[in-house]
């Protein structure tokens, strides 16, 4: 019986050790912080919080982001490269040990709890909601590497109103754990499809009609042209929906977490304003580098072609992305919402609207009316070499 208990605790190397480590300092510090308050002069009263407090939050969400990233194979390159060489399914222990929640987490927590008992104010359950939140925050991660869609935008969206719940502690645990069921089936869909395709590289070929043997022997602007055909790929348009969405909605949910409505606004102001207006811009400086326009603007004034249809296209999604989010914040607003509900949302249509309106930038790249002008990298064969 000893034996297999000993085996459990192997599940998760260095529980106990951390465990050790947490108490220890926990006693010295609190230790020290009573001994000066009651021998030399009162010091507790005038702490913003207690230090013992401070370092049982930062090891419960350590731990919690942990438990995921040192544990999941989508964080560690040898481990998954060393899962992938041999015949491990996902009805097999994972060699490392388990992503899930295992009763030793159960165990870690509750010594922390009965650490917090002896403050003033315990906190049990803002430790075990942080804890949660943190992993979840890992999960999350883990299904963005594994490209499990589904279940990875769920967790995410409830993992927002979980944290913003935070105020409300029996809440807050409640929404976090109904998330971590969803999380914890998403977890088996990812390892169901090990490996996973985000991590299939492309192998060394020899076959000729495969061209990668071309991106070695040509110069600009031949291996540009490759380059666009191989390499540019796109975000889907529901992926795109989603995650300006999903930005939304976590805009608004941290945003919220500021008691004050003036500070709110001005952190909205402040915080996401710039990316809704760098965002087109820097859609148009990607299709812009290396493909210039086809004429300069006196030959346009000149030929009376004030307008290029096949070159100028690019300058509508930047235009409309400005517009839409300022209608959006502007139409909410008209219906008598206030402007912290109303900025997250005119915010996700102005990425929206950026990264789906076309053209898309391979069909730029390849079909667009533009010239080409050499955009030399470190390492790249600067001209296709003749005679």
């Amino acid at each position: 019986m000893s034996r297999r208990a000993r085996s459990w605790h192997l599940r998760i190397p260095g529980l106990l050790d951390r465990l050790a480590g947490i108490a220890i300092s926990f006693v010295l510090l609190e230790g020290v912080i009573l001994y000066i308050d009651q021998r030399l002069f009162p010091l507790v009263a005038h702490l913003p919080f207690r230090p013992g407090t401070a370092i049982l939050f930062l090891a419960s969400i350590s731990y919690g982001l942990s438990r995921v990233t040192a544990f999941h194979p989508a964080f560690q390159s040898d481990y998954r490269t060393w899962l992938q060489s041999t015949p491990w399914t996902s009805r097999k222990p994972l060699p490392m040990g388990p992503i899930e929640l295992v009763w030793e987490d159960g165990l870690f927590v509750a010594s922390l709890i009965l650490l917090a008992a002896t403050l003033p104010e315990p906190h049990a359950v803002q430790l075990l909601c942080a804890f949660l939140l943190a992993h979840l925050v890992g999960l999350s991660f883990s299904f963005l590497l594994t490209r499990t869609r589904a279940p990875g935008y769920a967790t995410a969206f409830g993992l927002g109103l979980a944290v913003g719940l935070w105020r409300q502690p029996m809440a807050c645990l409640a929404v976090a754990t109904l998330v971590y069921l969803i999380a914890y089936e998403g977890v088996w869909q990812a390892l169901r499809s090990f490996p996973w395709e985000a991590w299939k590289w492309p192998k060394p070929s020899s076959d000729l009609t495969s061209m990668d043997w071309l991106r070695e022997n040509c110069g600009w602007p031949y291996d540009r042209l490759l380059g666009e055909v191989i390499e540019v790929r796109g975000i889907s348009r529901i992926d795109a929906l989603l995650g300006c969405m999903l930005g939304s909605w976590w805009l608004y949910v941290l945003a919220s977490l500021i008691r004050d409505p003036k500070d709110r606004l001005v952190v909205l102001l402040l915080a996401a304003a710039p990316a809704a207006l760098v965002v087109p811009h820097f859609r148009l400086i990607i299709y812009v580098n290396g493909y210039v326009y086809p004429i300069s603007l006196w030959a346009r004034i000149w030929t009376f072609r004030w307008i290029i249809p096949g070159y100028d296209q690019i300058f509508v999604a930047p235009f409309c992305s400005l517009l839409a989010g300022a209608m959006t914040g502007a139409f909410l607003h008209a219906w008598g919402l206030p402007l912290e509900v109303c900025l997250p949302p005119a915010y996700g249509v102005a990425v929206l609207v950026a990264l789906v309106t076309p053209p898309r930038l391979r069909r730029w790249r390849l079909t667009g009316q533009h010239r080409l002008v050499p955009m030399i990298t470190p390492g790249q064969k600067k001209y296709v070499q003749v005679g």
